[in-house]
């Protein structure tokens, strides 16, 4: 059985700082031999307890999808990442890993106790300095002698590296080739220990691939090799529907979370461990004849945290139309990437919702592509523009003239939506993903992801919204602000008739804003701030006192505040606020002349383009109006900006 609830696993994981989340996901897996039910045994798969937690040493540390990223500046020599538990002894840790300048190098630990107490294999980018495996305190020269490697790795290369620890006998592999061997010395010195990643002198990404701790047991394999499997945690709490698979097949766990397993085989099986809401896993259960080995699994599920961000770099202007590259900007380090080869067009970048993937358009070609996040090939999907990605991450939604279109990311399986001489816009998902929504000559349209039950739900209406929870849509019409349920068709008056912009729910649904000029004392219009309960309950207005109203706002990823641009658009100076919704208690950021705000996915940040002698550049603040910084500095232009969206 799979341990957590998915409501107490979200509950837990949240109050665990990113370390606690590299660790979470390893499977450790202990297989007993005690006998049952005659010739059958029965074997426990365990979540890891709090003593396996990811330790930050030394070094900048982020996650960014299943790689860690050391985006220090490398003036802390070694940077390390520790994992697993003291005791320790034999095991493989297999993991890919690039540096991205040739000052320094890579390092993987092993048998770490403390700074005085650990060896290491040092793989060296810098010409001069060998490889080879260390001991103890670090230094240039603390190579052991007999093991240095006059061999050295490249910038901007991935390369698959492998250490495998058994007893004395320790070998690295490099691509697959042996490295560097050693044997320990035969005493007491390093005999467990930790395993670790880092760096010397250098930024550098990590990709774990798998880490098993080995650790034997004479116990007598099961003669028919079938067993019971138990798939067990913190709270021990069976989950409906889980299930096991592997070279036996399939099987759903009983009501008390047994699986029964009938046809294990000798040696290595590979056990897919899945469950509705959780993430898939993998454990390791190694069988050989007549004994029963431990094996340790360890495959990170890093979670994506926003810490990176897209953005668009104007080169020049051709005939009106900006040229650039689109680049991918990891914060913590200001380490750029171009994920697009070649100045062009670039416009509407779309995160994909697990951010691995990027959609755009090209404004003169009018095509659309994908390309992975990492960098790679441009892939064309078709003509079209405007990208929108579906909530699995498996289709793109686009327009190409008056069609509206489905396809596969791939480029496959296109589906024609909806065909109109005239336009068509504000078109999106429905949170699950089944349907379509938008808007055509004043008419707004709901119709199946697949193409059929095309349904009028409004007339005459503009600026359709879904709601979070998918049942409800939000429109403008000359009635005034109206929410409509999609299959009861009960609508409700959210605001009467008026000049709206921008409305939006919040992210639990629970409420509404939206901005509606209203006449001041003085007989001037100006953009003013609402807020609206989503029963159609109380309605407030915010910040009546901004002569210059307000020109933007945006909800926080919680829902609980939002975060308010009053005054007038750059270069004239403008505010910064944050609004608490409960409260209605209102702090300013920054007086700075600013535009185009966004939150990170986790809350704490807000971003915003400001513009400057050279160009417009983007920009990041803290919530509580701390931490002011200039991410481009460049002559160029940047915008489009868009952080990457966060699993959770």
């Amino acid at each position: 059985m799979i341990f957590w609830r998915h409501k107490r696993f979200i509950e837990w994981i949240s109050k665990r700082v990113w370390l606690n989340l590299l660790v979470t996901a390893a499977l450790s897996i202990a297989m007993g031999g005690g006998h049952a039910n005659g010739e059958e045994s029965e074997w426990r798969v365990e979540f890891p307890s709090s003593s396996t937690v990811m330790e930050q040493v030394s070094g900048d540390w982020e996650r960014l999808d299943e790689r860690v990223f050391q985006q220090g500046d490398g003036a802390v020599a070694p940077a390390i990442l520790l994992f697993g538990r003291d005791e320790w002894a034999d095991y493989r840790l297999k993991v890919r890993a690039r540096i991205m300048d040739e000052t320094g190098g890579l390092l993987v630990f092993f048998r770490y106790l403390d700074r005085d107490s650990r060896l290491w294999w040092s793989l060296s980018g810098r010409e001069g300095v060998p490889s080879g495996i260390g001991r103890d305190r670090w230094d240039h020269g603390g190579i052991i002698p007999g093991t240095e490697v006059p061999q050295s790795i490249e910038k901007q290369t991935w390369y698959e590296i492998s250490l495998l620890v058994r007893g004395r006998e320790v070998k690295g592999y490099l691509d697959g080739n042996v490295s560097v061997e050693y044997t320990l010395p035969d005493d007491e010195t390093h005999t467990s220990g930790k395993l670790g990643l880092g760096t010397w002198t250098t930024v550098a990404e990590f990709e774990v691939l798998e880490m098993e701790q080995f650790e034997a047991e004479v116990i007598p394999a099961p003669p028919s090799l079938r067993g019971r499997v138990l798939v067990k945690g913190m709270e021990e709490v069976p989950v409906p529907g889980a299930e096991i698979s592997g070279s036996f097949g399939t099987i759903t766990a009983d009501i008390r979370g047994f699986f029964f397993v009938r046809d294990l085989i000798p040696g290595r099986n590979i056990i897919t461990i899945a469950a509705p809401g959780f993430v898939t896993q993998r454990a390791i259960l190694s069988l050989e004849q007549g004994k029963t080995f431990k094996a340790f699994y360890l495959r990170p599920r890093i979670r994506f945290d926003g810490r990176r961000m897209l953005f668009f770099r104007e080169y020049e202007r051709d005939g009106g139309i900006p040229r650039g590259d689109l680049f991918l900007l990891y914060l913590g380090s200001g380490v750029e990437r171009n994920i697009t080869q070649g100045p062009g067009a670039y416009f509407s970048p779309r995160w994909s919702p697990n951010g691995s993937m990027i959609a755009f358009y090209t404004l003169d070609s009018r095509e659309i592509f994908v390309t992975s996040a990492e960098g790679g090939k441009m892939e064309r999907i078709a003509p079209g523009v405007v990208p929108h990605w579906s909530p699995d991450g498996q289709r793109l939604l686009f327009l190409d003239g008056g069609r509206l279109w489905s396809f596969r990311a791939d480029g496959t399986d296109s589906v024609l939506l909806f065909e109109s001489p005239a336009y068509i816009r504000n078109y999106s998902w429905s949170p699950e993903g089944d349907r379509v929504l938008f808007e055509s000559q004043s008419h707004i349209y709901v119709l199946n992801a697949d193409g059929g039950e095309l349904r009028e739900v409004a007339y005459p209406a503009e600026n359709p919204l879904w709601s979070p929870d998918g049942k409800t849509i939000l429109f403008i019409s000359p009635r005034g602000l109206m929410k409509l349920e999609i299959e009861g068709g009960n609508g409700i008056e959210m605001a009467p008739s008026g000049r709206f912009e921008d409305p939006q729910w919040s992210p639990d649904g629970s409420m509404i804003a939206y901005r509606r000029w209203d006449e001041d004392p003085d007989g001037m219009q100006r953009p003013v701030l609402y807020l609206a309960e989503a029963d159609g309950g109380k309605r407030y207005r915010t910040f009546y006192s901004i002569k210059e109203g307000i020109q933007e706002y945006c909800w926080s990823p919680r829902g609980n505040e939002l975060v308010l641009l009053a005054g007038r658009k750059p270069p004239r100076p403008n505010t910064l606020y944050r609004m608490e919704v409960e409260g209605k208690k209102v702090e300013p950021i920054i007086d700075f002349p600013s535009t185009h705000l966004q939150w990170s996915p986790d809350g704490e940040w807000i971003s915003f383009l400001s513009e400057g002698e050279a160009g417009w550049d983007i920009y990041i603040i803290k919530r509580d109006g701390t931490g002011l910084k200039k991410l481009t500095d460049t002559p160029e232009t940047e915008f489009q900006e868009s952080w990457c969206p966060s699993l959770y």
